[in-house]
């Protein structure tokens, strides 16, 4: 097991404030892992564009975490909730990037963003995260179109905490021109 720290990542108010360095470097984990996930980094987002979405608090309050490994940021986790709190429903993320894998973050991460749903009364937890096409046995979406290969590892780690498949998203592209 990896030793690395856990933290809350504060959000800047703009890319040129000091504590925009860490926000920075989770944006490009959360590249690496759609890149990894989709097979493709044409779902990549810059932190400019990402980070309106962060300072938008007052309707989908959420929160950001980081793990470190020798000082770089190298995963991170996101809590959402919407802002009442008599809504029962969080929305996590939980992202290694692929050179960190299978080394106890993600756990920790989970284990994490579980605590603070049961702090905050969040019964229902919806997790959204890609799995690349696969061979072998897939796990088929209950509630409509799709399946996810059941051995690749965010699905074995998502049912192996208790997790279920409900939904499958599927993405499609069309190159311009065409």
């Amino acid at each position: 097991m990896t030793d690395f720290t856990l933290e809350r990542v504060v959000i800047p108010p703009h890319l040129d404030h000091p504590d925009a360095v860490d926000f920075i470097a989770t944006a490009q984990v959360r590249n690496a892992v759609a890149a990894d996930g989709y097979g493709t980094d044409e779902l990549s987002l810059t932190p400019a564009e990402l980070l309106p979405v962060w300072l938008d608090q007052e309707y989908e309050p959420k929160q950001l975490f980081a793990a470190r490994v020798d000082g770089r940021i190298v995963a991170r986790a996101t809590f959402q909730t919407r802002a009442s709190p008599a809504d029962d429903v969080a929305w996590v993320v939980v992202q290694v990037h692929p050179q960190f894998r299978h080394r106890g973050i993600g756990t920790a991460l989970a284990d994490h963003l579980e605590i603070l749903a049961t702090e905050q009364q969040r019964t229902n937890i919806v997790v959204f995260t890609a799995s690349r096409a696969a061979e072998g046995r897939h796990l088929e979406s209950p509630t409509g179109f799709g399946s996810v290969p059941a051995a690749n590892s965010e699905v074995r780690f998502l049912l192996g905490r208790g997790y279920q498949l409900e939904q499958v998203e599927r993405v499609s592209r069309l190159a311009l021109p065409v």
